[in-house]
């Protein structure tokens, strides 16, 4: 598997998809504006708006909020807050307006395909046993 064509940000990437319950093809899709961000305790909370999905049309639409749970390595505020800072900086250099950026993308700003979203998962989980 060619690990340059799963999540620049894997880490991040299946850490907000675990904490969110995103499926590989609307993590993929969603933009750096669906999360929105709120001040609170450590770095505050999140909230992920589900404008895109494949199976769960009930889920579309829905806002699922979480707080900050740092100072664990998990927090995530902060994993979500990480992609969207990565992510913001990729329109700079191709041109792509900061709204329609996707949070997730390739080590070259490119749209990750679900194949290597789903190896990315697949390895990690492999990693923590």
């Amino acid at each position: 598997m060619n690990f340059k064509l799963g999540p620049g940000a894997p880490r991040d990437a299946v850490l907000v998809a675990s904490w969110w319950l995103l499926r590989e093809s609307e993590l993929i899709a969603a933009t750096v504006d669906q999360p929105s961000s709120s001040a609170g305790h450590g770095c505050g909370s999140d909230s992920f708006k589900l404008p895109h999905s494949t199976n769960a049309t009930q889920a579309l639409g829905n806002v699922c909020t979480h707080e900050c749970a740092c100072p664990s390595m998990v927090c995530p505020v902060a994993g979500v807050r990480r992609l969207r800072r990565r992510a913001l900086d990729i329109p700079r250099r191709s041109g792509v307006s900061s709204r329609e950026c996707i949070i997730v993308s390739n080590a070259a700003g490119d749209i990750v395909d679900k194949r290597h979203m789903v190896a990315s998962c697949v390895h990690i989980a492999q990693l923590a046993g």
